[in-house]
């Protein structure tokens, strides 16, 4: 690689780095945002409308915290969102969006990754109940 691709590469790397304290500052808004959501819906019986808030926050969550170095948080996101896709007036599903707002919540915290093994855990067991939950009507 030759040195003026070596300096692109640093500039780049300097400058992701100078705007990560906005990315952490969008994600605690974007998650402060989902959670609210979540508490609006629990308070009115997850309506249709109060989902759509939820959804919301969750879809652009799943979208943008891959691209900011948030994996974890877009996957717990994209489960959410098809648990919101496929939604039934069960208590099942009311508990187990609130777990995934819970999920991403922690996840989003966990910027340096100490809890990974945790979250990934958490991740996986979520998918697992949503799968659970939607069986065949939500195949993949």
């Amino acid at each position: 690689m030759s040195r003026s691709a070596r300096a692109a590469i640093e500039r780049a790397k300097a400058a992701v780095e100078a705007l990560s304290p906005a990315f952490k500052a969008w994600l605690a808004e974007e998650v402060e945002a989902l959670q609210l959501a979540c508490e609006a819906a629990e308070a009115e019986d997850f309506s249709l409308q109060s989902r759509q808030g939820i959804f919301l926050s969750a879809h652009t969550l799943k979208g943008q915290a891959p691209t900011l170095g948030y994996p974890e948080v877009a996957k717990l996101a994209a489960s959410l969102c098809r648990l919101l896709n496929y939604w039934l007036p069960e208590d099942g599903f009311k508990q187990l969006a609130t777990a995934h707002v819970k999920a991403i919540a922690e996840a989003a915290q966990d910027a340096s990754g100490g809890n990974r093994d945790q979250i990934a855990e958490s991740l996986k067991d979520l998918r697992e109940q949503t799968a659970d939950l939607l069986g065949p009507m939500a195949q993949d």
